[in-house]
């Protein structure tokens, strides 16, 4: 069975399951979705200090280092530092020196080639969205840090970040997966409400969702599945008092609030 529509949870609040045996054996995993179908998969892994592993097996693996610290193929790992280990890749083999909470990926199995990619997404330049992706009709403020598009499926991985009061007017829907976990700030989403750092979410194509809206700024990490992505925008009546209702919950000028 295809993986079924999540929207969202806390990554956090589901319960973990010891490993006793796979890529992450002996590491806590809470696993986020799956699809049976194909075998892949997105999980919260929690390895404990000392944990390592061979990766670049039969299937490709795609990482997001959250907490902690360690190396990948003796490349450095901190938090915020992404990795694609492609199947059948020399290279992957992954040590965490500290207690380290790992966004893994499981990927269906392809064909086995590619190198092993690691980047730092603090270090990475954020660019307009329109540069990165060529969607157009992106609010000014919101900006992503590319950090793969597949050759091949035309699945995409990155960065996203908004400022603080930033405004998306309008809700979209695209024929591509969209999966996220929101790694800091707060993100209120038109179509299903407030997602705070820690949620994650597993969205089909053709998926109605939106507008969106942020009051202290967010950091998300995206990924899409199952070709370019093209957007088509909708503009849904009424989010204009939604979205000021949501902003006026906390002060617009926070400075001294609760002080002398």
């Amino acid at each position: 069975m295809a993986r079924p529509h999540i929207e969202s949870i806390d990554a956090y609040g589901v319960a973990p399951v010891v490993l006793g045996e796979g890529l992450f054996a002996g590491a806590r995993s809470r696993l986020l979705s799956a699809d049976d179908s194909d075998g892949s998969s997105t999980a919260l892994v929690t390895c404990p200090a000392g944990w390592r592993g061979e990766l670049g097996g039969s299937r490709a693996v795609e990482l997001l280092l959250l907490t902690g610290a360690g190396s990948l193929g003796g490349r450095a790992l901190r938090p915020g530092t992404w990795a694609w280990v492609p199947a059948g890749a020399v290279g992957g083999e992954l040590v965490l020196a500290a207690e380290s909470d790992v966004l893994v990926m499981v990927e269906s199995e392809r064909s086995a080639g590619g190198e092993v990619e690691v980047i730092d997404t603090v270090e990475a330049v954020f660019e307009e969205v329109s540069v990165a992706t060529e969607v157009t009709g992106v609010p000014p403020g919101l900006s992503i840090k590319s950090l793969r598009v597949d050759a091949e499926t035309r699945d995409r991985s990155w960065i996203a970040g908004a400022v603080p009061g930033w405004l998306g007017y309008r809700a979209e829907i695209h024929p591509t997966v969209e999966e996220a976990l929101l790694l800091r700030g707060d993100c209120l989403l038109g179509n299903s409400g407030t997602m705070r750092a820690g949620d994650y979410f597993w969205r089909p194509g053709g998926i109605y969702h939106g507008p969106f809206a942020t009051r202290e700024g967010m950091l998300y990490f995206f990924r899409t599945k199952g070709g370019d992505l093209a957007v088509e925008w909708f503009d849904p009546p009424g989010w204009e008092k939604q979205a000021r209702a949501y902003y006026d919950q906390t002060p617009f000028f926070a400075a001294g609030v609760g002080g002398a």
